[in-house]
């Protein structure tokens, strides 16, 4: 029974009582001496109206005193409701304004970004992915040489060691050695890259005057976006359908190349952060996978998540925006990379 049904059954019920109580006096006053006497051996009257009206009299009372308090307890709900819709109003004003700040502060370091051949802004990230494509490719090769030396290469990385000279630039032999906590391989690794990299006249082969790495733009940009992601998917007091909104806002701030090179910047060196942001919210749906496939397929996006797509198809959902059809997915879910 909802409110106005419970009203009008309150209001009706104190009508008829009134009713009754007003018609009543009528009533007694019409009786005939006999039905009078009655009254005369039990008392006056007056008693006899008394009693009959009290309980009715009583039960008037409880009833208006039950309507009261349901009219309060309807207008306390009321009160907390709108105080719930002012609070969540607030909440997402709050998050909104501070969502936002991030955005804009994620548009100035892009526009900060500047690469020694006078690119900058967010022409710089195709630049850095030809950049790194080098970079990429002479690993491999440098790998190959040591292998065909006899060489140990079962713990050689070519994506993290190819993303830790683009991050970190050519610098010098100690960073191998860092990167690769193999001394003697991490030598054999830059005599080659040396080679490879730099002609006879030390003139760089390849897209950019030297490569002296992009630590002091990437680092900050990533953090920073990565901050951005925590704040959205951690926030405790946004629903999830709302989430997925502002994440969707974010991502439409990335171009294909920032995708690109976010996606391997995750699988080089920190999957475990990115997974949630790249399979729950799709914050690289707009992955240009002809690019993503000049880099080993074990690191394919359709191969690293194979089973996150498979998953996803299965509810009706795709990771990205022009992924072949699930079975030509599948196709890949055996796969097992071989080196040479």
């Amino acid at each position: 029974m909802n409110k106005r049904n419970i009203t009008i059954a309150g209001y009706v019920t104190i009508f008829i009582l009134f009713l009754i109580i007003a018609l009543l006096p009528c009533y007694l006053h019409h009786l005939s001496e006999n039905e009078l006497s009655f009254y005369s051996k039990t008392g006056v009257i007056g008693d006899t109206y008394g009693g009959i009206l009290g309980p009715l009299i009583g039960l008037i009372g409880a009833i208006l005193t039950f309507l009261a308090f349901y009219a309060q307890y309807e207008a306390n709900e009321t009160q907390k409701q709108e105080i719930a819709k002012q609070r969540e109003s607030w909440i997402i004003d709050r998050f909104e304004n501070r969502f936002f700040e991030l955005v804009k502060l994620h548009k100035e370091n892009i526009n900060e970004i500047e690469l020694d051949t006078g690119t900058h802004g967010r022409k710089s990230f195709e630049k850095m992915f030809s950049e790194f494509e080098a970079i990429h490719s002479k690993v491999i090769i440098a790998r190959r040489k040591i292998k065909d030396a006899n060489k140990d290469v079962s713990k050689f990385n070519e994506l993290y060691l190819a993303y830790g000279i683009f991050f970190h630039g050519m610098g010098s032999n100690p960073l191998l050695t860092s990167l690769l906590k193999e001394p003697e391989i991490a030598r054999e690794i830059y005599d080659c890259l040396e080679n490879d990299l730099l002609n006879t006249n030390g003139n760089q082969i390849g897209p950019h005057e030297e490569y002296s790495g992009h630590s002091n733009s990437l680092g900050h940009y990533y953090r920073h976006l990565l901050q951005t992601v925590k704040f959205v998917i951690n926030h405790e007091e946004i629903k999830l359908e709302m989430k997925q909104e502002y994440m969707n806002l974010l991502r439409a701030q990335l171009s294909n190349y920032e995708q690109l090179m976010l996606y391997i910047n995750a699988i080089a060196w920190f999957p475990d952060k990115w997974h949630t942001a790249f399979i729950d919210y799709k914050l690289i749906r707009n992955l240009p996978f002809e690019l993503a496939d000049s880099l080993e397929p074990q690191n394919w996006p359709l191969i690293k998540y194979n089973k996150e797509i498979i998953t996803l198809a299965e509810k009706g959902e795709v990771l990205f925006e022009n992924q072949p059809s699930i079975e030509v997915i599948k196709g890949y879910s055996d796969y097992q990379p071989e080196y040479k």
